[in-house]
């Protein structure tokens, strides 16, 4: 089995879920609860860093994944957007 379209595919698909973590951002600006800021800052500029590194690591073929690669890229996207979403609430 090839990595590269499975790191490939988490990293695009973390780098979109990073903006959704400036939502809470937004909505403590509007709330002028400013202590939440940070920790949901810090959460999206980990998770954007950790999409290019996953992105740029392996080099990327134009191949369609099997289905074997599909499910290793949802297995380790459950795994890793868990992880990373439990950040804030340490």
């Amino acid at each position: 089995m090839k990595v590269s379209p499975v790191f490939g595919e988490v990293g695009t698909i973390l780098k979109y879920m990073s903006f959704v973590f400036l939502l809470p951002i937004i909505v403590s600006l509007i709330y002028r609860e400013f202590d939440d800021i940070a920790p949901f800052l810090f959460l999206f500029i980990l998770t954007f860093f950790i999409s290019l590194i996953m992105r740029k690591l392996p080099p990327r073929d134009n191949k369609k994944m099997k289905l074997r690669q599909s499910l290793v890229t949802i297995v380790i996207l459950w795994i890793v957007i868990t992880l990373i979403g439990s950040i804030p609430l340490m």
